[in-house]
Order: C-alpha cells, then sequence, then structure tokens
C-alpha cells in the first residue's frame, strides 16, 4: 500500500487546487464531499487543455461524465454502463453499452474506438473485484503513453488481490495503491484506489 504523500512526490506540484473538488460538487459527484478523491484527481494533468480522451465505467446519474466535460474542455468524454436507462448525449459526452461481467462486449466497444486511446480512465461501476477486474484488464491497453487509469472505491476486503495487480503491472506501468480512507466523510470498506500511469 502507498501512501497519499508518495502518489505526491511522483506527481509534483502542479495542479489546479480546489478546481476539481469545486467541479465535483457543482455536479454533485461523489468524487468530492463523500470519498474526496479531487486531491488524487487534480495531480494527474498539468494541462488539461491537452486531454483529448476520457473514457469512464459507470454512468449513474451522469454527474462524473459532466465534471470531466467542464474539467477538460477539449476532450471527447465516454462512458460506459450496462444500464441503457442512465444513458445520455450532450456535446462531448457519449454513453456506450459495455457489461463488465460479459468479456465480450468490451471486445465489442473496443473494436467500434478502432485503436482510440486515452489519456485517462476511470473505473466507477459495479466495484465487485471480478466485473472491476474486467474492466481493469480489458481498457488498460487502451491507455495512451503518459495517460492515467484509475480504480475507484476498492473495498479493503480486496485490497492484497489489488496489491497483487499492482505489483505485478509491467515496467512500463507506475503505480499506486492509496488508501483515502482518512480523507473520506464516512468510514466504509471501499475508499481504496488503484492509480496506474503508463510511462512507455
Amino acid at each position: 500500500m502507498n501512501t497519499l504523500e508518495e502518489f505526491y512526490e511522483y506527481a509534483g506540484n502542479n495542479y489546479d487546487k480546489g478546481l476539481f473538488e469545486k467541479t465535483f460538487l457543482d455536479f454533485n459527484s461523489d468524487k468530492s464531499g463523500y470519498h474526496n478523491y479531487h486531491v488524487i484527481y487534480e495531480r494527474l494533468f498539468s494541462n488539461r487543455e491537452k486531454v483529448q480522451n476520457v473514457l469512464e465505467m459507470g454512468i449513474h446519474m451522469g454527474a462524473s461524465l459532466k465534471a470531466w466535460k467542464k474539467l477538460f474542455p477539449k476532450a471527447n468524454i465516454i462512458g460506459l454502463e450496462n444500464n441503457q436507462e442512465r444513458f445520455f448525449t450532450e456535446d462531448r459526452i457519449l454513453s456506450m453499452y459495455v457489461d463488465q461481467s460479459i468479456l465480450s462486449t468490451f471486445d465489442s466497444f473496443n473494436s467500434l474506438m478502432r485503436g482510440t486511446e486515452f489519456e485517462f480512465i476511470v473505473d466507477d461501476g459495479s466495484h465487485f473485484l471480478q466485473e472491476t477486474k474486467n474492466t481493469f484488464n480489458k481498457l488498460l491497453p487502451a491507455l495512451k503513453i503518459n495517460g492515467w487509469f484509475v480504480v475507484e472505491d476498492i473495498r479493503k476486503e480486496f485490497e492484497s488481490e489489488w496489491e497483487n495487480i499492482s505489483n505485478s503491472l509491467p515496467n512500463n506501468y507506475k503505480s499506486f495503491l492509496i488508501n483515502m480512507t482518512h480523507l473520506a466523510k464516512t468510514n466504509g470498506e471501499d475508499n481504496i484506489v488503484l492509480v496506474v500511469r503508463r510511462i512507455s
């Protein structure tokens, strides 16, 4: 397990302090206020305008997708979801069908994307262990060099499994498994995040 300080040392100090927190709160995303993941996200991109493609597993009410749209003003935002009643589309936001429990739906999505790479991928889907592992394994190859992949809301009971995954990544990835419970407004067991950067 890594500390937040270790992640900060790697990510550096060039960031928009307060912007991510305010944006998440404005759109009622639980990434701030409940989990307070903004302290990680605000460190990932020194130039938000260079981000072209963002992908998030899990749409729910669309708060995160709308927040990403504001935070990355030139990016196309794709939300993946198995419940099509949650789909919505607006300028620069597209919803697409993927069921985390059905590997073939990832293959169909990847085929449709025709090799598109993403600077930023987030898993905020079912949070079930196998389904989240499916998402990570199937979407990690679409991560662009210098891009970031974040797995949110990892439960304490799955910590050792994700630690093994983090430690077994190839050398062209840098990863941090961080327990965020000390910053969360809940003592729940789902405040661990995996943060992965593709470095080559």
